[in-house]
């Protein structure tokens, strides 16, 4: 099928049987259309050329990121801010055009800065938060970081369902709500141990997908918990013991169908987490379709990752018996480096 655009609503055009004129298309078709484009390319494309579209056009809430964007629309549903010299654009825009906002991204602000915008916006009905890397040296810097924290992710008894946070997790459990209803996404750099992460996890019923590190060991059962994490992307420390992580995965992850290990080591550090393939299938949860043992390359040794890049993981079907003795093949995918160990007897 093929469309033809007039600029004006009452000019007739003459068209085959196999096209559709734009102005035939209902206004529904036509902001879906608008979800898949930029703020800058529905502006230069379709600002005044008829009347309907220019109604459509103030009328949509866009997606708005001021590093690329000069036009300020009269409603923003999506805010992406990446440096501290954008902050005036942000504090002249009006109530009204953050009315409708439902996604925000900080990147490179100080937490003071991230307090101050979270003050002019609506949060209860915000869906989506990327908090980027931003300094939290000096003790003052880490307590408004975690206050903001622990401000975001208290939107979870709301409508946020989606967080990212590429610092460390400050926020204390016993800050949060017993329940986070609404989270099913949750990233973060590193939780201070499995025990304290499963208390985070055990507050989020819903949460399908998560991925973060976990710094030290803990002497610590992981508390059982109702999640339904299907997802889980974990660096585990280099220290950590099978029977550490079984636990763990049985306890808190008994629902998980993909799993990814995350080692980045060092020649200097032993890492007693490289056990072989039967070691590793005693800890797999009933449920799990995908494992993926990855290798992440150490960023200072260049000659060595791109060696690396050249060989090839090691792919196989296991089948698995879960519980109730019902079978099902999980995909394994075994990165170079950990062959030699998945192999061994």
């Amino acid at each position: 099928m093929k469309f033809k655009l007039s600029s004006h609503s009452n000019t007739p055009l003459i068209c085959k049987k196999d096209q559709t004129l734009w102005n035939d298309l209902s206004n529904e078709l036509i902001l879906e259309i608008f979800d898949y484009l930029s703020l800058n390319d529905i502006y230069s494309s379709f600002c005044h050329l008829n009347t309907n579209l220019n109604i459509l056009i103030e009328s949509y809430p866009h997606h708005l990121d001021l590093q690329s964007n000069q036009i300020l629309p009269n409603h923003i549903r999506s805010l992406k801010i990446t440096q501290k010299f954008q902050l005036t654009v942000f504090f002249s825009l009006r109530h009204t055009q953050l009315s409708s906002l439902q996604a925000i991204s900080l990147c490179n602000l100080r937490p003071d800065q991230i307090v101050d915008i979270l003050k002019q916006i609506e949060l209860k009905q915000l869906q989506y938060v990327y908090l980027g890397v931003c300094s939290t040296e000096g003790n003052n810097n880490e307590r408004v970081m975690t206050s903001v924290q622990t401000q975001v992710l208290n939107l979870g008894q709301y409508k946020l369902k989606r967080c990212h946070f590429k610092n460390n997790l400050l926020v204390a459990v016993n800050d949060l709500p017993e329940t986070l209803f609404s989270l099913n996404y949750l990233q973060m750099v590193g939780c201070e141990n499995l025990y304290i992460f499963s208390q985070f996890l055990s507050r989020m019923p819903n949460l399908k997908y998560i991925q973060t590190s976990i710094k030290n060991l803990t002497k610590h059962i992981p508390i059982p918990n109702s999640t339904s994490i299907t997802h889980l992307i974990l660096r585990p420390p280099l220290n950590c013991s099978a029977k550490e992580l079984d636990q763990f995965l049985k306890v808190c992850c008994s629902s998980l169908k993909r799993l990814v290990i995350e080692l980045q080591i060092y020649a200097s550090e032993q890492c007693i987490l490289t056990f072989n393939k039967y070691e590793w299938l005693t800890i797999f949860p009933y449920r799990l379709k995908y494992f993926h043992l990855k290798m992440l390359p150490h960023p200072s040794s260049y000659e060595t990752n791109i060696s690396n890049l050249q060989k090839l993981p090691l792919r196989e079907k296991i089948l698995l018996i879960s519980s109730d003795q019902q079978e099902h093949y999980c995909q394994v995918i075994i990165d170079a480096q950990f062959i030699d160990m998945w192999q061994k007897s």
